[in-house]
């Protein structure tokens, strides 16, 4: 029988974690933290699902790009090889610059890089 070093490694970790004592500032931190990385990812979420597909190479537009983009966004832009994607979003009082970019296959399946700019 074979022993995995890991279990030992994740057994130090966890006693060392429930000793730690976390101070007010770290614990607020890290609730903002937590909900800044939610909303990133419902709104990265939310362009992919309603607007892209992301196939190996490049990007395909949905049938619903155009009515997603009416109703949420100010100007949009798709590259002409289809890699990048970038927007406006409009919010209730500030607008922020969006973009999506394609991260090609090579390691694994194709996926989307997104970055949330500057707000307006």
């Amino acid at each position: 029988m074979n022993n995995d070093k890991r279990i030992d490694e994740l057994k130090r970790l966890k006693d060392k974690q429930k000793s730690m004592k976390m101070s007010k500032p770290i614990a607020d931190y890290l609730e903002l933290n937590n909900g800044v990385t939610t909303l990133i990812k419902a709104i990265k979420d939310d362009i992919l699902n309603e607007c892209l597909i992301v196939r190996e190479d490049r990007f395909g537009k949905k049938g619903s790009l155009k009515s997603f983009a009416d109703e949420y966004m100010d100007i949009y832009r798709m590259s002409a090889d289809r890699k990048n994607f970038t927007g406006i979003i409009l919010g209730n009082k500030i607008n922020a610059n969006v973009s999506i970019s394609h991260v090609g296959s090579h390691v694994r399946s194709a996926t989307a890089r997104f970055i949330i700019g500057d707000f307006s």
